[in-house]
């Protein structure tokens, strides 16, 4: 099976595996396993946030996926050169990992889960990306986030909600990160006891 797929984490098991997190359109959530054995070339070698073409083989039992192939379409090298990007972005694809099995439309989510990680590698704002991000997700995934959330701030916080909603990322870099992490911690605080998602702390 081949697939585009992004890759939402990766963790070593054993001392010759590797454990991938993977987000494609048609399959949506997906864990499969490398061999870290010298049969890639180094540009071929899985490194988080990419975009790539993926050759998947089961199992002897069909339940597990191993990788086969590895082409990157796309890489995302700037966001691991600032640690804040990273650990922001980390936290989002955390939370499609934790979540992945349970959402509903790949499709949608795939498109929105690119989008937000070419956003954390192009974009300064990396809070601002966060919270659109998982703004979005939370309203695909058909909770009231609109309708009841945002009644739960004050009004200055609903205006520059608002705002950032409506404005591209480029606006939006000299905003201070002390004007987005309230709203960052309220609609995490929601979510956790108002919906089904999973939110690391």
């Amino acid at each position: 099976m081949e697939v585009e797929a992004i890759l939402l984490a990766q963790t070593k098991t054993g001392e010759s595996n590797l454990k991938l997190s993977l987000l494609s359109r048609e399959n949506g959530y997906t864990i499969a396993y490398k061999k870290n054995g010298k049969k890639l070339s180094d540009k071929a070698q899985p490194d988080l946030f990419d975009t790539a073409i993926i050759h998947l083989e089961t199992g002897s039992q069909g339940k597990t996926f191993f990788v086969k192939d590895y082409t990157p379409l796309k890489r995302r090298d700037k966001i691991p050169k600032d640690y804040h990007r990273f650990h922001t972005a980390c936290r989002f694809t955390k939370l499609l990992s934790i979540n992945g099995i349970w959402l509903e439309d790949s499709h949608h989510t795939y498109c929105l889960t690119e989008q937000s990680l070419d956003a954390f590698n192009n974009s300064t704002h990396s809070d601002i990306t966060y919270l659109k991000s998982l703004y979005l997700l939370i309203r695909q995934e058909g909770y009231p986030v609109r309708e009841a959330w945002q009644q739960t701030l004050s009004s200055t916080q609903r205006k520059n909600l608002q705002y950032f909603l409506s404005q591209p990322l480029e606006k939006l870099n000299n905003i201070p990160v002390e004007t987005v992490s309230p709203i960052i911690k309220s609609l995490e605080h929601w979510t956790r006891y108002e919906t089904s998602l999973q939110i690391s702390d």
